[in-house]
């Protein structure tokens, strides 16, 4: 029948690409409803160019009034502003539209743009939305500003957070374990709630055990016996990296992958409500309840890991129904922490930078052409992948006005470090020189949202304290990036790697296509065969005739 047969088409529009723009939203990576314990958010109950632009919106609007016949697509009013599938949802579209494409960052930055008129980021841009009583801050300084205010603004209550990760509004249906009583990822949760996971956070992770020589170990045991790999391999590495860090907790590589897989399931279902998850349609398209059974089973696992740590605190040896409370408001963190921070952001940024360096010399930035990964010069290439690909884009927040009312702020991370009056020709990816990567990168932690940290009135700053809204892992995550790269550069040795796929490799604003790299100079032969064949990423070298007209070749990757 016609309806059963469009359905897998609708939810590649409507579910998959609404999907998408919450992965993509944040790492710069929906039919959204509400719940009653979603703070301060009340739902309904019913469950590069001009032509480019115009492209994009026709796709918008035929996804969402397209998938509106299959998924919940009441409005979502948070905070007194109500996003509707026409005011937010496809200029979403729109937004993962212009990220997707291929065109060194034109489209992305002429989405943030719109009805601006500016033809480049620079001080003092804002834009009006994505949603109405929105805007988003495009400008350096500005962007830095913001941010540096929200400590004392959340402090003194001028300011609160909401249920959204990077440009992306989210729904409540992937929380049902209510962290803190709030159906919330940990970013919305509310001051108290975020005072008292913070330091767990942050004392496990930026301020945690850690070394750099054990970094370093785990990323050369990585490569033990290993001369090729594949680009999602670096998740699962970084997984294991981070369970260790944030619990204790090891876990092997089959367990990594299983999580691995997992985080593609549950990054689907955040845009949708509990009403829109519980729907056929959608269940059967994303696997809804076998996907949250994982989750619940991994908070378990958490909670268990988390007693053997915290056995000393009261929330782990009271068994008050404030400590369980407090147990499952932490876990849940952890598990947001892990599933979509530094589990997403931090093999996205490894794999950008070996994915532009290794890419077809036809498709590399200028800057790179003849610049093979070395010792010499992948802390430049990290840096200005972190700044032109930036990982997080907005950090949003809602302020309140004089009269009561609440206004939606966003400053944006990736279009502030894209301030062609602070980077000049931020569209092209090249060396900016260590005084620019120190001051406007490092010394502001922009990319991780940096100016956000607590400060104290002696002019101190802690990323543990209990109001600081910078990355916990800001310092952490660099030094997992440095590792892993530096490990990637010594296995490969004087001759270094060589991507399989390298002509299908792209990089967006959204990250790298996938791709696999194996070691250069590593042989094989095919054997006797009548039509043999190199295997992927390995080139013929020489041909040893055999019997009845065979032959043997010699493979290498060159």
């Amino acid at each position: 029948m016609p309806y059963k047969t469009h359905v897998p088409v609708v939810f590649v529009i409507a579910l998959v690409i609404q999907s998408w723009c919450s992965v993509a939203g944040y790492v710069n990576s929906s039919a959204i409803a509400g719940t009653p314990l979603l703070r301060k958010v009340t739902m309904p109950d019913s469950s590069s160019s001009r032509v480019t632009r115009r492209l994009g919106s026709v796709l918008s609007w035929f996804a969402v009034n397209i998938g509106s016949l299959l998924i919940d697509a009441a409005p979502i009013t948070m905070f007194g502003t109500t996003f509707t599938v026409d005011n937010y949802q496809r200029e979403m579209i729109d937004f993962l539209v212009a990220g997707r494409s291929d065109d060194n960052g034109v489209a992305m930055r002429d989405w943030y743009l719109k009805g601006t008129g500016e033809g480049d980021i620079k001080a003092g841009v804002v834009r009006a939305g994505p949603g109405p009583n929105t805007k988003t801050h495009l400008g350096f300084n500005d962007v830095e500003q913001l941010l540096t205010e929200y400590p004392s603004k959340i402090l003194d209550g001028s300011i609160e957070r909401g249920n959204e990760l990077g440009m992306q509004v989210l729904g409540s249906g992937a929380w049902p374990e209510a962290p803190g009583g709030l159906k919330t990822i940990g970013l919305g949760q509310t001051r108290e709630n975020h005072a008292f996971v913070r330091p767990y956070l942050a004392n496990a992770l930026d301020k945690g055990g850690w070394s750099d020589a054990w970094l370093q170990q785990m990323a050369n045991v990585f490569f033990d016996n290993r001369d090729q790999f594949d680009s999602s391999d670096v998740a699962w590495w970084v997984l294991q990296v981070l369970h260790k860090i944030h619990l204790d907790l090891d876990i092997d590589e089959a367990q990594a992958k299983e999580f691995t897989a997992y985080m593609s399931k549950i990054i689907t279902l955040i845009p949708f409500t509990e009403n829109a998850l519980n729907g056929w349609a959608v269940e059967q398209a994303l696997s809804v309840k076998d996907t949250l059974s994982k989750k619940a089973a991994y908070l378990e696992s958490i909670k268990s890991a988390m007693k053997t740590k915290y056995a000393d605190e009261d929330f782990v040896k009271s068994s008050s129904d404030d400590a369980a409370a407090k147990l499952n408001l932490l876990a849940s963190n952890i598990l947001d922490s892990l599933q979509f921070a530094g589990g997403i952001s931090v093999p996205t940024v490894i794999n950008t930078v070996l994915a532009t360096t290794h890419m077809a010399t036809e498709s590399k930035h200028t800057s790179l052409k003849n610049e093979p990964l070395s010792t010499s010069n992948y802390l430049w290439i990290l840096l200005e992948a972190l700044r032109k690909y930036a990982p997080v884009a907005g950090v949003p927040s809602w302020e309140k006005k004089g009269d009561g009312n609440y206004k939606h702020v966003v400053p944006n991370l990736a279009q502030a470090l894209m301030d062609s009056s602070v980077f000049d020709q931020p569209l092209v990816f090249k060396n900016r020189g260590a005084d620019v990567y120190e001051s406007k990168l490092l010394k502001t932690g922009m990319p991780w949202a940096g100016p956000a940290i607590q400060r104290f009135s002696d002019g101190t700053a802690d990323t543990a304290a209990p109001h600081s809204h910078n990355c916990p892992a800001q310092d952490l995550s660099f030094r997992m990036m440095k590792a892993f790269i530096e490990a990637f550069i010594a296995k490969g040795g004087s001759s270094g790697w060589s991507a399989v796929d390298a002509a299908s490799i792209s990089v967006t604003a959204y990250g790298p296509s996938s791709f696999g790299v194996v070691k250069k100079g590593l042989t094989h032969t095919t054997g006797c065969a009548f039509s043999p064949s190199c295997k992927p990423g390995y080139s013929w070298v020489s041909t040893e005739y055999c019997w009845w007209g065979r032959r043997d070749w010699t493979c290498r990757v060159v």
